[in-house]
């Protein structure tokens, strides 16, 4: 049983109400079976657009993308897609399919997407359906492409990057097939748009299976940066293993700061300053005795000496 949010449940009894098959799908039924909260809610139905418009006529809804079947439907201001059940044609810039056409069986819809852990539908009706065992993938820990993977990532080649991602953020492996066909067809990434390549390598690089997966798939990661080639291979310094900072001040002496390499180098280079020589005035100064011992000598004056008066 899934909780579901309250736009999602109430779009899926409006158009199970009005005769039509509906079930949240993809990602939102992926995480929910993993106990996380997802953060989209997508619904997939038999209804097409046009029946999808008049059921929510009392709604505000966007027409998103009508060409491919979806619909935007918004309860209290949160906008949750809604897309009838359809199969792809064909992907002639490796990215969009070329046509789509509507079905009427949930099945058929599921069959196109591009992991099993991602084609997942549910209702509160019919509960779970699973017809390409992704809620075993889930348990196993396992990206298994749907069908034949190098059919689906020739279809849209960003689904490699998607593969690598998913098992990066859940800690995942991808199964060895779909592994393949990543490595074999990487070159096609160069077909996808720099900015959907950037948000999948930022969700990629933030995950906790990261670096495990860039060590596995560095094949990949150089059709999008080049750049990174000539690092691969490279043996990484290894520090050395220090004392605690505690310790080596503790073996100080409290009377003593410690100097720095660049002050102990500096006071080596400092010359030392020669002793002063004895001038015949500093000595003579030094030797005379007071002129009278009982008398104290007059405050020497400061400043200029005052001007002789001058009698007339």
């Amino acid at each position: 049983m899934l909780t579901i949010p309250a736009g999602a449940d109430f779009i899926l009894r409006r158009l199970m109400e009005n005769g039509f098959d509906a079930y949240v799908v993809g990602g939102c039924v992926r995480d929910s079976l993993l106990g996380l909260f997802p953060h989209d809610w997508d619904i997939c139905t038999s209804a097409r657009p046009e029946q999808m418009q008049a059921v929510f006529a009392d709604c505000r809804v966007i027409e998103t993308g009508l060409k491919h079947g979806t619909l935007t439907v918004l309860h209290d201001r949160i906008p949750y897609e809604v897309t009838t059940f359809r199969v792809d044609g064909g992907y002639t810039d490796h990215r969009h399919p070329d046509s789509v056409s509507f079905v009427s069986n949930v099945v058929d819809d599921l069959a196109r997407r591009d992991f099993t852990v991602n084609a997942m539908a549910w209702n509160p009706q019919t509960g779970l359906v699973d017809a390409f065992h992704g809620q075993e993938d889930l348990r196993a820990g396992i990206i298994r492409a749907v069908g034949d993977p190098k059919t689906r990532f020739t279809e849209d080649a960003l689904r490699i990057l998607r593969a690598l991602r998913f098992a990066s953020v859940y800690s995942f492996r991808i199964d060895d097939a779909t592994s393949q066909a990543a490595h074999d067809l990487r070159h096609t990434l160069t077909d996808v748009a720099a900015e959907r390549i950037r948000v999948e390598l930022a969700k990629l690089l933030c995950g906790q299976g990261a670096a495990d997966i860039l060590r596995a798939y560095p094949d990949v990661l150089f059709v999008l940066l080049p750049q990174l080639r000539a690092m691969h291979g490279f043996d990484q310094h290894i520090s050395l293993t220090l004392p605690p900072l505690s310790t080596l001040y503790l073996s100080v002496p409290a009377a003593r700061k410690p100097r720095t390499a660049k002050a102990e180098n500096k006071a080596a280079e400092k010359p030392a300053k020669p002793a002063a020589k004895k001038t015949a005035k500093t000595t003579a100064k030094t030797a005379a005795p007071a002129a009278d011992a009982g008398t104290e000598a007059a405050p020497k004056r400061r400043g200029r000496p005052p001007k002789a008066k001058t009698t007339v």
